[in-house]
């Protein structure tokens, strides 16, 4: 079954979700996209969407955050926030192996490589997993919101990188995009796909 996303934003002290239709009209009449997000670091993404899957039979809840461009590495990062609402204490597992990342210009796309998590899994044919953990609604949406308005203070590399933080999920790309990308689209191997306008990438 195919997930649904949503988008929340703020108003008053609750949040406010509404569906992701104009960023989808919009990348179907976008021309080619302004080239300011093409500079190595970290990139947040503007709108905060919210992805609600079904794998194994159990819900995962999916925030993209940020996209991080190594361009001595020649590598792509998607960062997520990855967990869980329902069935409280019933483990469920995210396994993207067969990811793939296409920007609207190439015919090709770009493959995964690895995952960055702060506890990764491996589970037979499956390859590399985050383990979820289900919460209480709030608590969900509380650490989502939290690692999204801290994008510009994550400590990812270096001597001063930090551990991170349960949920905080890096999806790692051979690669690069095209720098006149209008769009950046993650296709998972179980049928669902993220997808942001290279406008809204701060």
């Amino acid at each position: 079954m195919k997930g649904k996303a949503m988008a929340w934003t703020q108003k008053g002290r609750g949040q406010r979700r509404t569906p992701l239709l104009g960023v989808l009209l919009g990348l179907a009449v976008m021309g080619s996209a302004p080239q300011s997000w093409y500079s190595p670091g970290l990139h947040r993404i503007e709108q905060m969407t919210r992805y609600d899957w079904t794998l194994d039979d159990r819900q995962v809840i999916v925030y993209p955050l940020a996209l991080e461009l190594d361009f001595e590495r020649a590598e792509t990062t998607v960062w997520l926030y990855v967990g869980g609402e329902r069935a409280p204490g019933k483990t469920r597992y995210f396994c993207p192996r067969g990811a793939s990342l296409r920007d609207g210009v190439r015919p090709t796309t770009l493959m995964l490589s690895r995952l960055e998590a702060a506890a990764i899994t491996t589970r037979k044919g499956r390859g590399e997993c985050v383990a979820i953990t289900p919460r209480r609604e709030e608590n969900v949406q509380a650490q989502a919101r939290t690692l999204y308005d801290t994008v510009g203070t994550w400590r990812l590399r270096g001597e001063d990188a930090r551990p991170l933080d349960p949920g905080q999920v890096g999806l790692v790309f051979l690669g690069l995009p095209h720098r006149e990308a209008p769009y950046l689209a993650v296709t998972f191997p179980f049928g669902e796909e993220i997808l942001f306008s290279t406008r809204d990438l701060q």
